[in-house]
């Protein structure tokens, strides 16, 4: 019986088989990474746990809608947990004060620290969810509209020009709708 010749790169059923390492992109793997960034890790931590580079990451998120948007999820729910942790680093003062030579002083290094742990977790949670965690925008105060008729406006920019000595914008809108549309018919007096 003779043997059948296949083309590298095809199967026996001479559909296209895939060339190359294989993939580590499975469920488990995107389910671990989603679970940890919900859990308030970065992704480059969990990249490490995967065992995956930070830009085989982005590689599957561009190419796969639904992983995607599970991970888009999954890094609104890690502003619920950083900002959980929020309230965890103001509340806890016991590393605040220290024993230096017999006596309690104040640690201002570690009350440092913990107000930058505090502000880098309000800026993450309000870039990762701005509704809820972002500046709110003022949108009361008082508002006063004016209504500007167009010889105001002609005065104002005849004003302006001048200053400079540039020729002023011809008469009313009256003496102009006399002459052609671009006003050259009418009087050209200011």
């Amino acid at each position: 019986m003779a043997k059948k010749r296949v083309k590298a790169g095809t199967s026996k059923a001479g559909k296209s088989a895939k060339i190359g390492a294989p993939t580590k992109k499975t469920q488990a793997v995107m389910d671990a990474i989603c679970k940890g960034i919900a859990d308030g890790k970065s992704a480059k931590a969990m990249c490490g746990v995967v065992g995956i580079d930070h830009t085989t990451l982005w590689d599957w998120l561009a190419a796969d809608k639904e992983f995607s948007n599970r991970y888009a999820r999954a890094r609104e729910d890690q502003a619920d947990v950083l900002a959980d942790e929020l309230i965890e680093i103001a509340d806890d003062g016991s590393r605040d004060y220290a024993v230096v030579e017999g006596r309690e002083v104040v640690d201002h290094d570690h009350i440092a620290r913990s107000r930058l742990r505090v502000d880098a977790r309000k800026w993450v949670a309000s870039k990762l969810k701005p509704k809820k965690y972002g500046d709110k925008l003022d949108l009361t105060g008082d508002l006063e509209v004016t209504h500007k008729t167009a010889d105001d406006v002609r005065g104002t920019v005849n004003g302006i020009l001048s200053r400079f000595g540039v020729a002023q914008i011809a008469g009313s809108g009256a003496a102009r709708s006399a002459g052609s549309v671009g006003g050259g018919g009418g009087t050209g007096k200011a």
